[in-house]
């Protein structure tokens, strides 16, 4: 079985709550248990042992006591049950890296494992939770502090403060782009590199003599169709095959976020899991930060042929 490595990203929409603040919560609880499937979901976050790596280790623990293998002994083939003994449960595993800078990060995955779209998900859920909670907490102090009931508008004001949401979203290949961007409710713009500067393209730019580099936004009209202008974009991609981009959209839900897309492969790399389980034995997950596995995931940044990706965001 593969263990392969998956891009993502994630920010703050206003950054009245940074990032580092709500990790750090996390990281004074030790961990913060969260539910997904019927199974117990830990998440446990190091801000302070790198200092421009946020590191992480999502623990799922599995609701059995019993599991089954196969037996092949003296040519007769069975399924065997085997019993855990005491507390010991079953468990799965993802680390990941976030870069402090970007929020760019790494995530570990392998099957059965916490899928990238479901760590993405319970990441925004508890920092909506943290985000309310440090709300009333400010508004409970302020309440106390002026020795009556706050009004609606200084309510109001307080909540502002906290006025923020958490970003997720994974990277794509550009090949994968028209697929993702049908299933949006709408696009709203695109932003992208191109790779190179042809002749047509430096006559289409202002003080082409001395750019080095040509970033361009496209914002749409609310009149186009998903289907088609996902249709139209793809196309485009697959001509020009931009260096990178991001396509503001919005999902069924309403929520608007970008789709980052980038010249890069369906995974940053990938190993084998016995070979990974070896290197993880007896693995202490209070001291979890400081296992040399971290320094495979980060390595990963500082790879020439990802440069483009993880060296400098597009603003």
């Amino acid at each position: 079985m593969d263990v392969k490595y998956f891009g993502f990203n994630l920010f703050n929409e206003t950054n009245l709550i940074p990032l580092e603040s709500y990790f750090k919560f996390i990281e004074q609880q030790n961990y913060i248990s969260t539910t997904n499937s019927g199974n117990e979901l830990r998440v446990y976050v190091d801000t302070i042992s790198d200092e421009k790596f946020y590191k992480g280790l999502i623990v799922t623990v599995k609701d059995q006591k019993r599991f089954c293998k196969f037996s092949d002994k003296h040519s007769s083939m069975k399924i065997e049950v085997e019993n855990l003994k005491g507390n010991d449960k079953l468990l799965e595993f993802n680390f990941f890296v976030i870069d402090k800078m970007t929020g760019l990060g790494i995530y570990q995955h392998y099957h059965q494992s916490c899928a990238l779209n479901v760590f993405g998900r319970q990441i925004k859920m508890l920092f909506n939770q943290y985000r309310a909670s440090t709300a009333e907490t400010d508004l409970t102090v302020s309440e106390v502090d002026k020795g009556s009931k706050l009004s609606k508008n200084e309510k109001k004001l307080i909540r502002s403060k906290y006025n923020d949401r958490l970003l997720f979203s994974p990277l794509f290949k550009k090949e994968n782009i028209e697929k993702l961007l049908s299933q949006c409710n709408s696009i709203n713009s695109f932003e992208f590199e191109y790779s190179y500067l042809t002749e047509n393209i430096k006559a289409a730019t202002p003080l082409s003599k001395f750019v080095e580099r040509k970033v361009e936004k496209l914002t749409f009209n609310k009149e186009n169709g998903v289907k088609e202008l996902a249709s139209r974009i793809g196309a485009f991609v697959a001509n020009i095959r931009p260096k990178r981009g991001k396509i503001f959209v919005e999902d069924s839900n309403g929520e608007q976020y970008p789709l980052k897309i980038f010249d890069m492969p369906d995974s940053f790399g990938k190993e084998n899991y016995d070979s990974l389980v070896l290197k993880l034995d007896g693995l202490e997950i209070n001291n979890f930060a400081n296992h040399n596995y971290f320094n495979d995931l980060t390595s990963i940044f500082h790879k020439d042929e990802y440069s483009h990706i993880f060296g400098m965001e597009i603003a």
